[in-house]
């Protein structure tokens, strides 16, 4: 059972006590995920968030976002057309840390409710390609993950023979998503700093525009095909061309099977929630990731798919993309490269280690297993009183200008809620 909001909210009055709160209100809406979170209202109408892991095993992913938030500097987020959230003060709950963030307002979208023409996609073109424009040094200097190309790709390679082995693979989609992979060139990519959640619970959108982007824990120096793969899921080829124009216009040169890579991984999300299934013996979700695969092999059957193969996916539909977008093969990395031991530590948001053992990024069969590690903070525990908050038992409308309400969203509710990643994983 999670804490309630009283206590949540009593707590960030005792990490902000220059600050008096008027109204709390839950953000979760079934009370369920990996976090508690509350919607505070201080006396000036200012929204925050309070937020605590409700189990120990949720403190990884939490103190993970604290540090990539913490990461953004204003030079970073002045690079950035939508809004990130700040942590603003911190303390423990339980063991626990508990933290403060100011509130980013938008409601989340559903990428096959979002029209070809729509000023929304050049948004989102543009959002995704800012991201993956960020200076390599925002995630190298701050100790967080780095992937090359081989690492991702045998991770993939291992993520499939872990679905082969359940016996639940339709026999069509084994040979279409091993022929891929056994495919190079197809990872032959320049990583780059990407978010590595990004969908529509991470977006949120005011009118036609991102307005906002939540869920950092996974920044890292990465494939931005994972970022890509969400839009390419909407199957909507006048969709995915009008973001690909704006995402190269952007970006310049990209890498040849870029969008290819997106399809792949698009499709390898069935995979991680069958994965994900069998680990809980959820046999409910089981039986709706076989479904939703069952669907998937139909769709390749009847042709209705994109090749993975090395000619381009999703025919151009904007006249002027040839003008902007080219697709010239990128060496894996700078010469030399070398993902050596790195680590950081923060008395503030708690220490993480990244550990990977010397090797040349070039040598695909080094045998390469990257640990990452969290300790929460060493703060006291704080007791506060909690009679003079009103409580709010149902979530209340915001309004960031005082026009039109707004929603409030949920800022980690996600379609599938995956496992914790265990300390030996890339992913």
């Amino acid at each position: 059972m999670g804490k309630s909001p009283l206590i949540l909210a009593a707590l960030a009055q005792a990490a902000v006590p220059a600050t008096k709160f008027t109204q709390v209100a839950p953000l979760a809406r079934d009370g369920s995920g990996p976090f508690d979170s509350v919607l505070l209202t201080t006396e000036s109408g200012q929204h925050l968030v309070a937020k605590v892991a409700r189990l120990p095993k949720n403190e990884t992913d939490l103190a993970r976002e604290v540090h990539a938030l913490d990461a953004l500097t204003e030079a970073y987020r002045g690079r950035l057309p939508f809004n990130v959230s700040r942590r603003l003060a911190q303390t423990n709950a339980g063991g626990q840390g508990l933290y403060v963030f100011d509130f980013i307002y938008g409601s989340e979208i559903s990428i096959n409710e979002v029209g070809a023409d729509s000023p929304l996609t050049s948004s989102i073109g543009q959002s995704v390609a800012a991201i993956h424009n960020l200076p390599l040094d925002l995630v190298q200097s701050s100790g967080l993950a780095e992937f090359s190309p081989e690492e991702i790709h045998r991770h993939r390679v291992a993520e499939l023979d872990r679905a082969l082995a359940s016996g639940k693979v339709p026999p069509i989609l084994a040979q279409r998503w091993d022929s891929a992979l056994e495919d190079n060139a197809l990872f032959r990519f320049q990583p780059c700093v990407i978010h590595g959640a990004f969908n529509g619970s991470s977006v949120l959108t005011s009118g036609h525009e991102v307005s906002g982007v939540l869920n950092w824990s996974h920044m890292a120096i990465g494939d931005p095909a994972d970022d890509l793969s969400w839009i390419v899921a909407s199957g909507d080829e006048h969709l995915i061309a009008s973001v690909r124009a704006t995402y190269s216009a952007q970006r310049g040169n990209t890498d040849a099977s870029l969008w290819t890579r997106a399809q792949l991984y698009s499709e390898l999300e069935i995979l991680r929630w069958l994965l994900h299934s069998i680990a809980d013996s959820n046999e409910d979700n089981i039986e709706d990731a076989i479904g939703m695969l069952a669907t998937l092999a139909e769709e390749v059957e009847q042709g209705l798919l994109p090749s993975l193969g090395k000619e381009p996916v999703f025919a151009a539909v904007a006249t002027n993309e040839s003008a902007v977008e080219t697709t010239a093969d990128f060496v894996s990395a700078p010469t030399g490269f070398t993902p050596a031991a790195t680590g950081f530590n923060s008395v503030e948001t708690g220490i993480v280690e990244l550990v990977a053992p010397a090797q040349d990024f070039g040598a695909a069969d080094a045998d390469t297993d990257l640990v990452v590690t969290y300790s929460a903070p060493d703060t006291q525990p704080i007791a506060v009183p909690t009679e003079t908050l009103e409580a709010v038992t149902e979530p209340i409308v915001l309004d960031s200008e005082a026009t039109e309400p707004i929603a409030v969203v949920d800022d980690k509710t996600r379609p599938i809620e995956l496992p914790p990643k265990g300390d030996n994983e890339l992913f």
